[in-house]
């Protein structure tokens, strides 16, 4: 198969890349590398030198092999004494033939051992005979069979076992073996009716055992049965004939047939009768060869136990009885026979006792022999005992007994074969009970460990290796496992049966020290991964692991980079073996020799102590006399293992550095040539530190250069006072450098202090005054209502409080305007903020920059320390002044009798100084009048507005009227407006507010377009009459994303005059433009329309609420959770998900300003991305003193706001809440309120707030123990009394009312509740702040001077302007409303409607 694999440099031009063959290929395969380059160019085409590569197969794998014994399994072919055969294929997991002949030989370097036994079906339990083993297997060159050649010789099972030499796991196949057909003279005649004979008129029986012709129990063919025949020798007339019924087969025996049969008596009293036994339809044939000759007894004669027998459970008479296995019942018989060794079928007062010999049988043993009397002259014993082994049975007759118990006339008799054996086999092989056994002695590394598994069965019983015949051999895997804490894989070990004594031998070689557990495992039902109950012995033995042969490539030896001179040079040795384990006593020595490198010019002798001690970490230790190292330079040390000689590791250089900075020898002066510097606040005087030891050597180590501290002292010049950071203690660099900074004049001391504590002489460095600052640069802002005046150096920050006279020259005073106001924004930057009609220019194009100039004597450097600064400096243009945005405001439809009035107010950009308005006109149409109309405007330009009368414009006429606007720096910016004169009456409608305005998705967006009737007066005629009173309008979305409201699109939603947006509807980051028409309901008039255009920008998430307890016990968990709002995207936008964070400091006692971080037990707790934040028990602890805990959340929610809107919006905040742990105890409080908006109340709403407390333990204390009082922190006592709704509670209630309108709108209120458990003593508080929403504020609301003072309904137009309003929430809505004037407005009857405009805040 094609394969593709990248390719990975190795080493300089070699490229290599690893490939897994899984392939079917047999032997040899020839394998073809194509390269492709990375930019498909033409692939290239490598073949492997010779005739291929040889693709070698896997290792042997298990499952790959099993079909083959599966297949031996099914065959029922097997015959005894017939040649036989099978194949085994061994493969790999991808299943390929692994062509090994040695496969299944056995031994080292193999896969496992096959064998071939058969087991005897008439004696199951006895050892099976091994007729074959794989080392004599043939393996097929060509297909890689192994054949297994064979020839049964006994009928029962052929067994095919394969052990695995790699983890001692076992398979095995069995295969049923037939016995040959009958053979006459094979079988034989046996039986008390054939030996001993029978006695007249009673029935007898012998049986016929059938054997093919290599005597195994053969069983007769189908279509054949016996013919037995009787003939009376000697002339006698007696007879014998068969039983009823005839010849029956024993089960459990086969080929064996019980013949019963009864002999006549014969008038010559005893006689001799033969019996002959033939197959049907055989050749004649006699069982046994012949005819069988008997006795036939006249009558019976008296017991005699000398001839009585001992048979087992299928009736046989031996000296080897058929046993059974442990715990089980074994059945065995005694038969009474008469003297002439006939069974006998009446028993009289005879008595039988059997003994089994070596077998504790009495009622306490586990051990028993039951007897019952079957029949007249058989009794039947059964024998229970769980221990294993081969036992004797004796077997006494008593022939006659008068009671019943004793023995009468000669006693207890011995049957004919007392003393027969009967075998008790163990059980099923127990895991429990089954034991390992390892040698007490440790093994050395990558030596085998060996090991003993003994079998046994659940009552201890060996049971060997080869287990119980016919029974599932036992498998028994084992498996090492590396010590504890190492990072190792299991070692596999190999399991091997010892036939010797039954056992199994486990070996493993370890390469790893240590105490190793070996895990043995009986019959697992998964090799990989083995189940606890199949653990010999239920635990895991211990196998000890040293340390292997010494290797020198594999130690190491450390010793200091750098050596102090004169001291004493220790060396330590890390020995190890060739697997790099530790040695753990010292078994082996070395010797170590320094001499200096080649090229020095000392020569101290070389020093080669003997033998090593071990220091507390298992190194090896080597001390070097000091002479040996006492002058600074670079030396080789070498380290021999001894004996042999073998270096360890390699060659190291060491460096002998100089003692310990002595400070007499050493001094500290100025890194340059001079001592006197001048006064600085930001520059450094440099010093250099000359190290020595006490003998003088250069100390050069960086480590004790960074721990050497300088420390300055400094008298100051009279008129000068020390600041406390001129006696100061610095760090020096890795070079000895350092230095200060002298910020007063004056004399400076300076001495430097070594890490031993020695100090160097001071060094004197005198420091005059500074030069004065210098002033660089005096630039206009961009905002240009200020200008930054900058100094080279920092100042004293001169005269603060504002005024500008005392730092700036009277000329400069007067060009920044009245009022003007001086403030210092940093050390080295002094604003000047201009105040009413400024008229300082910076330099530009068209004007010539005017000057700075401070005023001499005032300002200085930082402290003073330098002289006065002068100077004046040019006004320098803004970097990004404020740019001139023109807006025109005017009617784009002109009704024919209607004056049009187009005002640019509302353009922005003037920086705080008057703008010019020039106004220009372009039209086809007669445009002389509007000409004459601006140039009536005052010459200055300063009118923003144009004001035209209705006969200025010619009626169809198209006008676009245009105003530049120009600021004080000659900005500039134009805007036009192009209106209609209509040639009849028509609604003149506009959109109120800006042409562009801002709005963000959170805030709802509403627009009014103000719409009137022209007069009628110049038509001569009544407009009432002639066009009606009812107009009608229309709005539509223009551009921008397309906007749902439910039931179709904007366009013809609203007839109204108001157009208003749901928040969260609009799209941030987008721009609208919406539309508006305007027609009366006679449809003979014409329409018009105005445009606003709507940007939509970002709105910032809410400031988060964390709720929780503000004081906590000692040591109690705490919860803390937060309240996230977004007025910009709704909870279910999961594409913009929150993220969240928490930070901990603890503060320590009321006088701990600065705090450290909370314990590290809490990080795990603080590191999640959550709004809720648990502190489990024990981590929150004041011991001695109380402690607050303060908690920063920061929540943050996608999208990011870009780089422009940054200013107007946030989506990130942060919020902080401290939680108080008293080291008494404390009850865990928590205040909290709920509101339509988090964190904020309504004032003209009721508001309800509630403290919660828990005990120390976490559950809540009896409430009647429980105390509240609440308080506004920052307020009197009686203000939160009365503040209250006094009908629901008071403040020393558990929840209490805020009454409507009693908190001030826009002010924030802290509310404390402070609670204590009268049972105990604890106390504790919790806070929570409270923000009154505020109506909007600053706006003014007005009829303008355009509006008549009589007004014609439907016919005159009033002009509010409301403008200026804000609100700290945002979302300023406008709502004009009408309503019955009162009597104070000016005598306006009650019932007549005005409109009412208040410029008061309404709330």
């Amino acid at each position: 198969r094609e394969s593709s694999r990248a390719f990975e440099r190795s080493s300089g031009s070699r490229m290599r890349a690893a490939y897994a063959l899984f392939t079917n290929a047999t032997s040899n395969a020839s394998i073809h590398l194509a390269l492709t380059p990375a930019d498909n160019a033409t692939r290239i085409l490598f073949k492997t030198p010779g005739s291929g590569l040889r693709v070698s197969p896997g290792a042997a794998n298990t499952a790959a092999t099993r079909p083959f014994l599966d297949a031996l399994e099914a065959r029922t072919n097997l015959i005894a004494g017939r040649p036989a055969w099978f194949t085994v294929t061994v493969k790999d997991a991808p299943g390929n033939v692994r062509f090994v002949e040695r496969d299944l030989s056995g031994g080292v370097g193999t896969w496992g051992s096959l064998a071939v036994t058969q087991i005897d079906g008439a004696n199951p339990r006895g050892p099976g005979a091994v007729i074959f083993r794989g080392v004599d297997a043939v393996m097929d060159n060509v297909t890689g069979a192994h054949n297994v050649s064979f020839t049964p010789t006994v009928a029962g099972k052929i067994r095919v076992s394969v052990r695995v030499e790699s983890d001692g796991s076992f398979l095995y196949a069995d295969a049923p073996v037939r016995s040959n057909s009958v053979n006459a003279s094979a079988s034989e005649i046996f039986g008390v009716g054939a030996d001993a004979g029978a006695t007249a008129g009673k029935t007898t029986h012998f049986y016929v055992q059938l054997r093919d012709a290599l005597r195994n129990p053969a069983s007769l063919e189908a279509g054949v049965d016996l013919r037995v025949t009787f003939a009376a020798l000697g002339g006698s007339d007696g007879s014998v004939s068969l039983a009823s019924g005839g010849p029956t087969e024993v089960a459990g025996r086969p080929g064996r047939w019980k013949v019963s049969f009864v002999a006549a008596r014969s008038s010559a009293g005893d006689y001799r009768a033969s019996v002959s036994v033939t197959l049907s339809g055989g050749g004649g044939d006699v069982i046994g060869g012949g005819a069988k000759e008997f006795t036939v007894h006249d009558s019976g004669g008296a017991i005699d136990p000398a001839k009585s027998v001992l048979m087992d459970a299928y009736g046989d008479e031996a000296d080897v009885l058929a046993g059974g296995s442990a715990a089980d019942d074994i059945v065995f018989h005694a038969q009474l026979r008469d003297g002439n060794g006939v069974d006998v079928d009446d028993r009289g007062t005879a008595l039988v006792a059997v003994t089994v010999l070596g077998l504790d049988t009495d009622e306490s043993s586990a051990s028993s022999v039951s007897s019952e009397w079957t029949t007249g002259g058989r009794v039947t014993f059964k024998l229970r005992t769980n221990v294993a082994g081969v036992y004797a049975v004796a077997a006494e007759v008593c022939p006659k007994s008068s009671d019943g118990t004793s023995c009468d006339d000669d006693g207890w008799v011995a049957a004919r074969n007392d003393g027969a054996s009967i075998t008790v086999a163990p059980g099923a092989p127990s895991s429990s009970a089954s034991v390992v056994e390892c040698g007490r002695s440790a093994s050395a590394a990558n030596t085998p460990a060996t090991c003993a598994v003994t079998l046994r069965d659940a009552f201890g019983n060996d049971v060997g290796a080869m287990g119980d015949g016919l029974a599932k051999p036992p498998t028994v895997i084992a498996r090492l496992d590396p010590p504890s804490g190492v990072d190792a894989l299991p070692v596999p070990c190999e399991v091997r049966p010892d036939e010797r004594d039954g056992t199994f031998v486990v070996t493993c070689a370890p390469v790893v020290s240590g105490t190793h557990s070996l895990r043995t495992y009986l019959d697992p039902v998964s090799i990989e991964s083995p189940a606890a109950a199949e653990l010999i012995g239920g635990a895991a033995s211990p196998v000890t692991v040293t340390h292997g042969a010494f290797s020198a490539e594999k130690s190491d030896i450390s010793l200091p980079v750098n050596h102090a001179a004169g001291e004493t040079l220790v060396v330590k040795i890390a020995p190890r073996d060739a697997w790099s384990n530790a040695y753990a006593a010292r078994d082996v020595a070395f010797s170590a020799t320094v001499t200096p490198s080649g090229g020095s010019t000392f020569t101290p002798a070389s020093s080669t102590p003997t033998g090593a001690a071990m220091d507390d970490d298992g190194r090896f230790v080597v001390a070097i006399p000091a002479s040996a190292t006492a002058v600074v330079g670079r030396y080789d040390v070498d380290v021999f293992h001894s004996p042999g000689g073998a270096r360890v590791g390699s060659r190291t250089s060491l460096n002998v550095v100089a003692g310990d900075a002595n400070g007499i020898n050493s001094k500290i002066k100025p890194s340059g040539s001079s001592s006197v510097a001048r006064a600085s606040w930001t520059d450094t005087f440099g010093l250099v530190i000359d190290a020595r030891d006490a003998r003088g050597n250069a100390v050069t180590d960086p480590d004790v250069a960074l721990k050497t501290l300088v420390t300055a002292t400094v008298e100051p010049l009279e008129g000068f006072e020390a600041w406390v950071g001129d006696v100061v203690t610095r760090r020096v660099d890795g070079s000895f450098r350092s230095g200060f900074i002298p910020r007063v004049p004056g004399t400076y001391s300076v001495t430097a202090t070594f890490p031993g504590g020695t100090v160097t002489s001071p060094h004197v460095v005198r420091v005059h005054l500074a030069p004065a600052p210098r002033l660089v640069r005096a630039r206009m802002a961009d905002s240009l209502g200020s200008i930054d005046v900058s100094f080279d150096a920092a100042t004293d920050r001169a005269l603060s409080g504002g005024s500008c006279a005392g730092l700036l020259s009277d000329e400069t005073v007067r060009i920044l305007g009245t009022g003007a106001h001086c403030a210092w924004s940093n050390d080295f930057v002094l604003t000047l903020h201009t105040g009413k009609d400024p008229i300082a220019m910076p330099r530009t194009a068209l004007s010539v920059a005017d000057w700075i100039e401070l005023r001499p004597g005032v300002v200085r450097a930082k402290l003073g320390a330098s002289r006065a600064a002068f100077g004046a400096a040019e006004i320098e243009p803004p970097l990004n002044p404020l740019a001139v945005d023109a807006h025109l405001v005017g009617p784009t439809t002109i009704g024919a009798c209607d004056p049009a009035l187009f005002t640019a107010s509302s353009s922005t950009g003037a920086g705080g100084r008057p703008m010019r308005y020039e106004f220009r006109v372009t039209s086809e149409y007669d445009a002389g009048k509007i000409l004459e109309r601006i140039r009536s405007l005052p010459a200055n330009m300063s009118s923003s507005e144009l004001e035209l009368r209705a006969d200025d414009l010619e009626p169809g006429g198209v006008y676009s009227i245009v105003v530049e606007v120009t600021n004080f720096l000659g900005a500039a910016s134009t805007a036009t407006v192009t209106a209609i004169k209509s040639t009849a009456p028509a609604p003149i409608v506009a959109i109120e507010g800006p042409r562009i305005a801002r709005t963000t998705p959170g805030a709802s967006l509403e627009f009014t377009a103000l719409a009137r009737l022209p007069s009628g007066s110049c038509l001569r005629q009544s407009a009432a009459s002639k066009i009606g009173t009812r107009i009608t309008y229309a709005w539509t979305l223009v551009e921008g994303p397309s906007l749902d409201f439910g039931a179709g699109t904007l366009a013809w939603t609203s007839e109204t005059p108001r157009l208003y947006v749901e928040p969260r509807t609009l799209q941030f980051g987008s721009t609208y433009v919406f539309r508006v028409e305007a027609k009366l309901a006679s449809s003979q008039f014409h329409r018009a329309s105005d445009t606003v255009t709507v940007t939509v920008g970002y709105d910032s998430i809410d400031d988060p609420v964390v709720l929780g307890p503000s004081s906590s016990p000692s040591g109690a968990a705490l919860e803390l959770f937060a309240l996230n709002r977004d007025p910009m995207l709704a909870d279910s936008a999961s594409e913009y998900p929150w993220s969240h964070r928490w930070e901990c400091w603890v503060f320590r006692g009321h006088d701990d300003t600065r705090g450290e971080a909370c314990p590290v037990a809490i990080e795990s707790h603080l590191f999640v991305d959550a709004d809720r934040l648990v502190v489990p028990d024990g981590i929150l602890a004041a011991e001695k003193t109380d402690a607050r805990f303060e908690f920063a959340y920061t929540a943050a929610r996608e999208p990011t706001v870009p780089a422009g809107d940054s200013s107007r919006a946030s989506r990130r905040k942060t919020t902080k809440k401290t939680v108080f742990v008293s080291a008494m105890p404390t009850l865990s409080t928590r205040a909290r309120f709920t509101s339509r908006v988090p964190g904020v109340i309504t004032p003209s709403e009721q508001t309800a707030f509630y403290c919660d407390v828990l005990g120390a333990s976490g559950k809540t204390p009896n409430a009647s123990d429980v105390s509240f009082r609440w308080s506004v922190v920052g307020k009197p006592s009686g203000f939160i009394d009365a503040a209250l709704d006094r009908s629901v509670g008071g403040a020393d209630s558990r929840t209490i009312v805020v009454a409507p309108g009693v908190l001030n709108p826009g002010e924030e209120y802290t509310l404390r509740c402070d609670a204590s458990d009268a049972a105990t003593g604890a106390k504790g508080f919790a806070e929570c702040v409270a923000r009154v929403n505020a109506p909007p504020t600053g706006g003014i609301a007005v009829l303008t001077s355009a509006s008549p003072p009589s007004p014609v309904e439907l016919i005159d137009t009033l002009a509010v302007l409301a403008t200026g309003w804000t609100d700290p929430d945002g979302g300023v809505r406008y709502q004009l409303m009408r309503g019955p004037a009162s009597s104070s407005s000016g005598g306006i009857p009650d019932d007549d409607d005005a409109v009412l405009v208040t410029g008061g805040a309404s709330g």
